[in-house]
């Protein structure tokens, strides 16, 4: 949050640093003098620093390791892992560069025909089994990152998406550590298939991968069928949007329960009223600049059509996995709605006022109790009983 404050007279520039950053930072928030005691050039001042806060931020982000990018480099790794290894067995080429493969195929070919025998297979499934049990040690430790080869690994990936993150700190040791998971469940995966077993549940969850359609695949489906039986495409069509606008292009076996409860939480803080170009700015950015949020009433709506979205994915086997939005969204008639009452103007009073004059008082004889509410009971009375509230006077 930024803030203008004042020290003897002289504007100063305040910004508490978002907690996702604070590991890079010496401090919880950052002073700078603007050098002046007008507020309009300290304001201009402040929207500079804004601005270059903002890209200063964005650039940190861009170099930190996401939860979401942690999720891409642990399952590359689980699949390059186990597909290795099976290459290695069939003697199939494993790198593109032919000089390169030629020095792997001798290597290749001492693991198959290792392998092969009654004594080279027991050695090698006893070799597995030996290296699972030593690492879920490692793992019970929280000591990956004193792997050598896991941090080999972890090293090699750093460097390709040129992450900032350095050895030491958490971040690095947190990415041992779900990398150390990933080649447990790889060295388990290999010794399953070392003995003919290929219906893991890796293996079936990669044959869902192939068949897993994005969710922009899902909505451009669906909006095809269904779009002709529509009574309001117009308000439909701008949901499936906001739909993508939040959670991305994923793939829809990576919709689970908790993703789509994050997706109800963030409907919560999602801008109003957002036009097709806003739809290229994150959302959260835009959330940051406007205060304006969605009625409870569009959350309900829009939460609705994307479970009927991942129904209709689940009916044609898209690749959605078990039932991610079932009672997701809940009663809409539990939904408590507060109405805000404000006290009426002098001229909203005086105009009822004005209205008595034209009233038959044999016929609408209750009317005339609002004058004596008003001298009797004052305004905060009065705002609890507008006209319509006024019953009959033999009821009073």
């Amino acid at each position: 949050m930024f803030y203008l404050t004042r020290i003897n007279r002289t504007y100063q520039f305040r910004l508490r640093i978002p907690r996702d950053l604070l590991p890079y930072f010496h401090q919880k928030e950052i002073r700078r003098t603007l050098g002046t005691t007008r507020y309009r050039e300290a304001k201009s001042l402040l929207h500079h620093f804004r601005a270059e806060t903002e890209r200063l931020f964005t650039l940190i982000r861009s170099k930190t390791l996401t939860d979401e990018l942690l999720q891409q480099i642990i399952d590359h790794y689980l699949r390059l892992t186990v597909t290795v290894f099976d290459r290695q067995r069939s003697l199939e080429p494993i790198f593109p560069d032919t000089n390169f493969q030629q020095r792997l195929d001798w290597e290749n070919q001492i693991i198959s025909d290792c392998i092969e025998t009654d004594t080279g297979f027991d050695m090698y499934t006893e070799m597995l089994e030996h290296g699972i049990e030593k690492h879920r040690k490692a793992l019970g430790r929280m000591k990956g990152h004193e792997l050598p080869d896991i941090t080999r690994a972890v090293n090699v990936y750093i460097r390709h998406h040129g992450l900032s993150t350095q050895p030491g700190t958490r971040e690095y040791n947190r990415l041992c550590n779900e990398m150390l998971k990933a080649k447990i469940k790889a060295e388990a995966v290999k010794l399953k298939h070392l003995q003919g077993n290929y219906d893991t549940e890796y293996d079936i969850e990669q044959k869902n991968r192939k068949t897993s359609k994005t969710l922009k695949e899902l909505i451009e489906l669906y909006e095809t069928e269904k779009m002709p039986t529509w009574s309001d495409p117009t308000r439909l069509l701008s949901t499936h949007r906001q739909i993508l606008h939040i959670m991305g292009n994923v793939r829809l076996d990576a919709i689970d329960r908790k993703a789509a409860v994050d997706f109800r939480d963030a409907l919560k803080e999602y801008p109003l009223k957002l036009s097709a170009k806003d739809m290229g700015t994150p959302w959260k950015e835009l959330a940051k600049k406007r205060k304006a949020r969605l009625s409870e009433g569009s959350q309900h709506f829009i939460l609705t059509e994307f479970s009927t979205l991942i129904k209709y994915a689940k009916d044609h086997e898209l690749g959605v996995k078990g039932s991610p939005a079932k009672g997701l969204v809940g009663k809409k008639d539990g939904v408590k709605r507060v109405k805000v009452r404000v006290p009426y103007s002098p001229d909203e009073l005086q105009r009822m006022i004005g209205v008595l004059a034209g009233v038959d008082r044999e016929k609408e004889p209750e009317t005339f109790w609002l004058p004596l509410l008003l001298l009797v009971e004052c305004h905060d009375i009065v705002d609890k009983n507008r006209c319509q509230d006024i019953v009959d006077c033999q009821v009073l």
